[in-house]
């Protein structure tokens, strides 16, 4: 918020580190476009090698999150490349699939794209293949074996812990959260709460742990049928978890997946209440098995 002080870091950076190593800044937005014009400038003067710019203001957050402004991107371009024609200008922001990335870095101009959340969602948001999900049974698979290759690097490199001991696993869990947020926010309360650690003794705490967690999910889902997929609230785009703080109503970039429409809300609730029950029972089954297993080991 202080921008002159901003200014001065940058500067005093680019003046000290060597050539060889860039030095970048990121802003968003500021509510008036003259704040805009007189902004850039600076930034651009600085000496920087380039700059991102989020398209929304600071107070576009959270639940008050909107589409972005793509129209105040390519302005903030236009005034850097009046001073520096070649100035490198990233853009950031309402991009949550791949088709949002081509159409921001074509009606802004921009030399590039930055994702943050959506990203941390689906891992293959710059590859033109994730375009090919059309089903909610692919969106699944897909989002489960994000999962799987990411435990699988963890258990063969290591995740990027912060520190060592017990705690050290969150940064697992809260990818983990990403990936499977769809189907487990509201659909599977119980693998949510066993992957926060507020489910006692049955709470994850290791990646052996997590691995059984997306296997208990994937079977929990094994045997739908199209239809009972279709009614699930998962398959809605504002269930995942880009879409958190988003209301439904409320107009974002957006693919929707292909799903057919029923006859009637009653039917629709009527069959939601017949999956979940299916599910329960599917739970309940493995359970049986477990504690099966568990007298035979005694």
């Amino acid at each position: 918020r202080d921008s002159e002080r901003v200014c001065e870091i940058l500067k005093a950076l680019r003046k000290n580190l060597p050539s060889e190593t860039a030095v970048s800044a990121k802003i968003r937005l500021p509510v008036e476009d003259e704040t805009l014009r007189e902004r850039i400038p600076r930034l651009v003067e600085t000496g920087i090698n380039f700059l991102t710019i989020h398209g929304r203001t600071l107070k576009e957050n959270k639940t008050a999150v909107g589409a972005v402004h793509a129209d105040r991107i390519r302005l903030a371009i236009d005034i850097a490349r009046k001073l520096d024609p070649q100035f490198p200008v990233v853009c950031n922001g309402g991009m949550e699939n791949y088709q949002d990335i081509q159409n921001l870095l074509q009606s802004t101009g921009a030399v590039a794209a930055m994702s943050s959340e959506a990203l941390l969602e689906t891992p293959n948001l710059f590859q033109e293949s994730s375009t090919q999900i059309t089903t909610p049974q692919e969106r699944f698979r897909q989002q489960t074996d994000f999962a799987k290759e990411y435990l699988r690097i963890c258990a063969t490199k290591g995740p990027p812990l912060p520190g060592v001991g017990s705690s050290s696993f969150s940064v697992v869990r809260n990818h983990l959260f990403k990936f499977l947020h769809r189907y487990i926010h509201s659909e599977q309360p119980d693998l949510r709460d066993r992957l926060a650690g507020t489910n006692g003794k049955h709470s994850i705490r290791t990646i052996s742990q997590a691995r059984e967690l997306v296997e208990d999910l994937e079977e929990r889902y094994a045997s739908l049928s199209d239809d009972e997929w279709n009614a699930l609230s998962s398959t809605a785009p504002h269930a995942s978890w880009y879409r958190r703080h988003r209301k439904p109503e409320r107009h974002v970039h957006q693919k929707v997946l292909s799903v057919p429409v029923h006859d009637t809300r009653t039917g629709i609730e009527e069959r939601k209440r017949e999956i979940k029950n299916r599910i329960e029972d599917l739970k309940k089954r493995r359970l049986s098995r477990e504690r099966g297993q568990s007298s035979v080991l005694m």
